[in-house]
């Protein structure tokens, strides 16, 4: 079982950043339970996540630098050619859907690829639109806490490493 505490910084697959404000308990038909209360960082949300089912839900600690450069140069250098087609919307939408809720920093950036090289090549459908908003977002948040630096700085960081070319090296000797 995953242990967190109060206060801990967590990630919550599919929406992002928390901050754990409390653990509650709560009885339940009689039976004692623990809940992680978390509030969401670029968010009003607030949801409770019970203790023994944070790691079936992918809650989990924010990826470490490390992790977090990987992934980068996987952005920068990973643009490939699929089937992007309008018929085939809905298989890479459902993808796309499991690669959220997995929770995994490398399914997102892989969405975040995948977009970035269909958007090179045309408009994006309003649907895609929103699922590369909340990629960015999510990554964003990732590298933001990593490297220490605002999410606004590292989303336009991100866009420069899939858009613009730019290596991770460039990255790397701004934010070390």
């Amino acid at each position: 079982m995953i242990s967190f505490k109060e206060g801990d910084t967590v990630v919550y697959p599919g929406h992002g950043a928390a901050k754990i404000s409390r653990i509650i308990k709560k009885d339940i038909a009689g039976i004692g339970h623990s809940f992680y209360e978390l509030k969401f960082l670029r968010e009003s949300a607030v949801i409770l996540v019970a203790t023994q089912n944070a790691k079936k839900v992918g809650l989990r600690h924010p990826s470490n630098k490390d992790v977090v450069k990987v992934v980068l140069k996987t952005i920068s250098t990973s643009l490939k050619y699929e089937d992007h087609s309008v018929r085939s919307w809905s298989k890479r939408n459902k993808k796309y859907q499991g690669y959220i809720k997995s929770g995994s920093l490398f399914d997102i950036a892989q969405i975040y690829s995948d977009l970035g090289f269909v958007s090179k090549k045309r408009t994006l459908f309003f649907s895609e639109k929103r699922i590369l908003n909340l990629v960015e977002r999510l990554l964003s948040e990732e590298v933001s806490m990593s490297y220490e630096i605002e999410p606004a700085i590292a989303l336009e960081e991100i866009r420069q490493l899939c858009y613009s070319y730019k290596d991770l090296a460039y990255f790397e000797s701004k934010y070390q």
